[in-house]
């Protein structure tokens, strides 16, 4: 092989490795992502010492107008993530109800605010668990369980 097809063929080496190389690093950027959910403490179950949140406001879930026609009663089960600053992180739907009666009950506890639960004295997140009772001629009640309750 000639000087000049040696060259051109480690430069486009070269060029192809780098752009493998830049291609791989956009597609799994996994070192900024591990360092930012590491600096994230995950949540505990309110046991033992871990003092349960305090609702401090609350947002009523409202029926659907399909869902009153409908005349559906019952309970929707959430699981919530309260974080340190008493808001509600996320939710998730454990036992649901239809035509939108589960959609309503996450939205109002997506607003509601809680002081924090607490670890000897300190903040901590904390998964709890929330019963939103649907009940017609009694727009909403609602029970609060531990999530250690649902285990």
């Amino acid at each position: 092989m000639s000087r000049f097809r040696t060259l051109v063929s480690l430069t486009a080496l070269a060029v192809l490795l780098g752009g493998s190389i830049a291609v791989a690093a956009l597609a799994f950027p996994l070192a900024a992502e591990e360092a930012a959910g590491a600096e994230e403490e995950a949540p505990v179950f309110v046991t033992g010492n871990v003092r349960k949140p305090v609702k401090i406001h609350e947002v009523a879930p409202q029926y659907t107008e399909e869902a009153r026609k409908a005349r559906i009663q019952g309970s929707v089960i959430l699981q919530a993530i309260i974080g340190k600053g008493g808001d509600v992180e996320r939710v998730e739907v454990l036992k649901g109800l239809p035509i939108g009666l589960s959609e309503a009950a996450v939205e109002a506890i997506k607003q509601w605010r809680f002081e924090p639960a607490t670890l000897d004295g300190k903040p901590v997140r904390v998964y709890f668990n929330l019963t939103i009772n649907f009940r017609l001629g009694d727009q909403k009640k609602e029970k609060e369980a531990p999530a250690e309750q649902e285990r």
